[in-house]
């Protein structure tokens, strides 16, 4: 029975063990220790093993990252002899000091300080247990393992059994080459068969990635390799199929569920990912992809830019955002003229804001919303870009519905902005471009969508590279305007400003990108292709936004892959670009304000507060773009 008379301080609860379920070790510490860590519900358990009241008032418990605030334990907090306090790491309503606290990663670190700043404690580890948690076995005095079942509150149980080991099988099938990025279809694996005399019957193998928890893709019966020869599937064509990501696997197993062959690699190839030499060699990025035909190597390769990136150098930061972004794909993003970030998830279909404190020079998360289809349609959009549109309101880029994600749905959402109380923003339009865009495969569709003016929206699709600038009518059709060969295998982000067009490719590219600018009607690429900034990886980014306010410029990326732990990137310089960058010195609503000045404070509100795609008067609109045109 508790000895527990007294109040606890939100965000933590305390139990009390009149006897430990086990001696102390002598190896053990002698004060506090964390004894147990859910970094899946955010929390960490600590407990005093020793026979003394320990007065934990003010102690502070940090995750990995420097720059956050650590969550400090209330006063008056006392632990005594055998008891353990559960503490709450993340979210105002539940920490112990009504702080945000900070979100435990899959791979972290938590140290637990006394009032002097002095470590009592930590824990490191390289993998997230999911369900279960990392406790010390025996309770209290052991090391860390992972347990069976998480124990909040009460005594660490047993640790969990340890997972069993595969079985490989030796086999003339291999995996000889992988599409990891997608082509104009998808996805895809291939396999040959090394045996130069008999045909190998591969019915029922099946083929999964690094998810444990995907449903594997089943060769049907009957299909087998000829001698020498080649099979490939795609992985994101079927129903229930899955893509493949930057930082992945490919893992074969026979119809016995023996493994047959696997292969990992980090970050897509700007070819593809294959044996060299065919069939027998190593895996490299090879010099093209050559589906069910000999792989080829790669020669000497050429840097993708032509120029450096113009701020260079530049100083990129990681941003510790929380839990929601501690995870992968986060992709589109954009800024409004405010200054707030508006950024997109396209694996959950949330949507999430970014307000930057001038005070303390950080980013504060303001604000979560999930999207929803017009009229509450089931599945999630897959979210990839976002703009703010000529009316304030918000547009999404996606690739299909989560309700049906073998299925290409490369269509444009509208959502008007939040209000206060709203968790679920649901689309007031819906253009799909398919007919525009031409047949891609379900995860190469729009990848980012960017307003232009004029009534014109850039759309970047990431299985061919094109952008295409069309117009949104009100009744849900468009049309199209121009398309742009970027030059790239692939779009994966838009950024307008100063009346210039970034457009961007991901990792495949090295995080290159070009200035595309309109002339004479017609949008061209203007540029060399620059590189990404000197001071940032190779990373995923499916998301970039700058902004320009009082002589300052700001630069926000987004990792679709998380790479190591962070999926937002941060910089901001005042400096002139080493050439010109396509940035403004004004907000991207400059173009604008030179509009207002051609045309006077009547047409451009007419301009602001209708909707050109269908709603301004046909003559209005030749006005606006004739005052444009002599304005550039």
């Amino acid at each position: 029975m508790s000895r527990i008379a007294r109040a606890l301080p939100l965000g933590v609860a305390l139990i009390t063990a009149a006897t430990l379920a086990t001696p102390i070790a002598s190896a053990a510490p002698a004060g506090v220790v964390i004894n147990e860590v859910s970094p899946d519900q955010e929390w960490v358990e600590i407990a005093n093993p020793g026979t003394s009241d320990v007065d934990v008032s003010g102690w502070t418990l940090i995750d990995d990252k420097a720059d956050r605030t650590p969550v400090k334990l209330a006063a008056n907090t006392i632990l005594r002899p055998g008891e353990r306090l559960q503490i709450y790491v993340e979210g105002a309503t539940v920490t112990p000091d009504g702080s945000k606290g900070f979100g435990l990663g899959k791979a972290d670190e938590i140290t637990l300080s006394d009032t002097s700043a002095t470590k009592v404690d930590s824990y490191k580890w390289t993998e997230n247990p999911g369900t279960t948690s990392y406790g010390r076995v025996p309770d209290f005095t052991g090391d860390f393992v992972v347990t069976a079942a998480a124990t909040p509150g009460a005594p660490n149980g047993e640790a969990a059994p340890p997972p069993e080991d595969p079985t490989y099988v030796d086999s003339p099938v291999v995996i000889n080459e992988v599409e990891s990025n997608g082509d104009a279809v998808g996805d895809w694996v291939e396999l040959a068969n090394t045996d130069t005399i008999n045909s190998i019957d591969i019915s029922g193998w099946t083929i999964t990635d690094n998810d444990a928890a995907r449903t594997p893709l089943t060769i049907p019966a009957g299909t087998s390799i000829e001698s020498g020869g080649y099979a490939s599937f795609y992985t994101d064509k079927v129903e229930g199929g899955f893509g493949l990501g930057g930082n992945d696997s490919v893992i074969v197993r026979n119809a016995d569920g023996a493994i047959v062959a696997e292969t990992t690699w980090d970050g897509h190839a700007l070819t593809s990912w294959g044996r060299v030499p065919d069939k027998t060699g190593d895996f490299a990025v090879t010099g093209a992809p050559t589906r069910n035909a000999p792989n080829t190597a790669s020669g000497t390769v050429d840097p993708v830019a032509d120029k450096p990136w113009p701020y260079d150098p530049q100083e990129i930061t990681n941003l510790a955002l929380g839990s929601d972004f501690n995870t992968d794909d986060m992709s589109g993003i954009d800024v409004d003229s405010h200054g707030r970030a508006w950024i997109v998830n396209n694996g959950n279909g949330t949507l999430h804001a970014l307000d930057y404190d001038q005070a303390t020079k950080t980013w504060e998360t303001s604000g979560k919303w999930t999207l929803a289809y017009p009229g509450g349609e089931a599945g999630a959009p897959d979210a990839e870009g976002i703009t703010i549109g000529e009316d304030g309101a918000l547009y999404v880029a996606t690739e299909r519905s989560g309700a049906a994600n073998s299925i290409s749905r490369p269509s444009v959402l509208r959502f008007e902005l939040p209000k206060s109380g709203d968790t679920t923003l649901t689309a007031t339009h819906e253009w799909n471009l398919a007919e525009t865009i031409g047949a891609v495969s379900a995860n190469g569709g729009l990848e980012a969508v960017e307003y232009v003016g004029g009534g014109v929206y850039a759309v970047g699709v990431e299985a061919t590279g094109n952008v295409h600038f069309v117009t949104l009518k009100r009744d849900g059709s468009h049309a199209l305007v121009q398309t742009l060969a970027s030059g790239f295998p692939g779009v994966m982000a838009l950024d307008f400003a100063g009346n210039k067009l970034r457009i961007l490719c991901d990792e495949a590219c090295e995080g290159a990108s070009v200035i595309a600018e309109k002339t004479g009607g017609t949008w061209a690429v203007t540029s060399e292709k620059q590189a990404r900034p000197a001071g940032m990886g190779n990373f995923a980014n499916e998301g970039f936004a700058s902004f320009t306010s009082d002589g300052m410029t700001q630069f926000l990326w987004a990792d679709d892959a998380n790479t190591e732990g962070t999926s937002v990137r941060y910089a901001e310089t005042t400096k002139a670009p080493t050439e010109d960058n396509g940035l403004s010195s004004g907000s991207s609503f400059g173009p604008f304000a030179a509009l207002v000045a051609a045309v006077g404070a009547v047409a451009a509100l007419a301009f602001f507060g209708l909707n050109a795609a269908g709603l301004l008067p046909a003559d209005l609109n030749a006005m606006i773009e004739q005052a444009r045109a002599m304005l550039s």
